[in-house]
């Protein structure tokens, strides 16, 4: 089915899984051009691409790509989580960072999701607005008490407020959950955040 835009879009999923960007990124860029009248299919299409972009650390492609599935579908969650995560990991454009993931928690109310919300704790985080961030992440923990990515941020913003006991307590619990997280681990030994 050379003309079914579906099929590139499956097949590029199975590549993003094998970690395969470049050949996914090839799928979604043939895939892409044969979609016609279905703007959520186009904006996943570019959802994807963002991906696998920012895997290729390829940042204003991967900015791009996002810009424009939220073009074609202002309410996709997870370009909403994904852009605002990376924006606040590399500390750009912290206010559209912040805008998106609120408008992403707000789009998930009804069904929270605890890494969402751990986005909105990292990007508060970034904005240097500590209690707010440390209220968020306690609620991402009720979610999921078992990522320790979420662990790690909570360790982060209790350090920052001054809770540096309890920081390296998160952390290795964070670090248990996963150990080949060497960052983590030099932040246990140093008790100090990498910034």
């Amino acid at each position: 089915f050379p003309f079914s835009p579906e099929f590139y879009y499956y097949k590029a999923l199975a590549l993003l899984n094998e970690n395969k960007h470049n050949l996914c990124l090839e799928s979604l860029l043939k895939g892409k051009d044969l979609i016609v009248d279905n703007d959520t299919l186009l904006s996943d299409f570019y959802s994807i691409i963002g991906d696998c972009y920012h895997y290729l650390e390829n940042n204003k492609s991967s900015d791009d790509a996002y810009t424009e599935s939220l073009k074609y579908n202002n309410q996709n969650t997870f370009v909403l989580n994904n852009y605002s995560y990376y924006l606040s990991q590399r500390r750009e454009n912290l206010p559209l960072a912040k805008e998106m993931i609120e408008e992403c928690i707000q789009l998930t109310l009804e069904t929270p999701n605890a890494s969402f919300i751990d986005t909105y704790a990292w990007v508060l985080y970034q904005l240097k607005e500590y209690n707010l961030a440390k209220e968020q992440i306690q609620k991402a923990l009720l979610l999921n008490t078992n990522s320790a990515v979420i662990i790690e941020h909570y360790g982060d913003i209790l350090y920052k407020l001054g809770d540096k006991k309890e920081a390296v307590v998160q952390w290795e619990k964070a670090y248990q959950l996963d150990k080949t997280n060497l960052i983590l681990k030099e932040k246990i030994n140093t008790q100090t955040p990498n910034e």
